[in-house]
């Protein structure tokens, strides 16, 4: 098995922040479950692909500390994130998502963000158990 769906992953989760509804739309299943920092919180099926920030989508994104797991027709995805837009302040999180290999396409089922709080940065990669990249 090849490692090319690594990198449609990976693309998929960046469109999900920078290119807006029309992205949430096509990659997430319509029986998804998200996470989102407050005020959003715990969005559910038809909700999560119409979420309220996506009309405003973020202009860059920085992501490290990116791992990917795969059992089947499953994959997790996990990543720290440094994301700004206009009129905002720079956003940072943990992030997890997981698609589901539907037939020829994946669909993101579920997505979770920890913010960190506002100045900090993460100091996970520096954890000596965190020192493992996979994709």
């Amino acid at each position: 098995m090849t490692m090319r769906y690594a990198a449609t992953l990976w693309d998929l989760e960046e469109r999900f922040w920078t290119d807006g509804m029309d992205s949430a739309r096509t990659g997430t299943s319509d029986k998804s479950i998200m996470i989102f920092p407050h005020p959003f919180g715990i969005l559910q099926n038809d909700r999560t692909r119409a979420r309220p920030e996506q009309q405003n989508p973020w202009r860059s994104i920085g992501m490290t500390n990116r791992r990917l797991e795969r059992r089947g027709d499953i994959v997790v995805l996990t990543y720290s994130v440094s994301a700004e837009k206009a009129g905002a302040p720079i956003h940072e999180a943990f992030c997890a998502s997981t698609y589901l290999l539907d037939g020829d396409a994946w669909r993101r089922m579920s997505h979770n963000e920890t913010p960190l709080p506002q100045g900090d940065r993460p100091a996970f990669a520096a954890h000596p158990l965190n020192s493992r990249r996979t994709e």
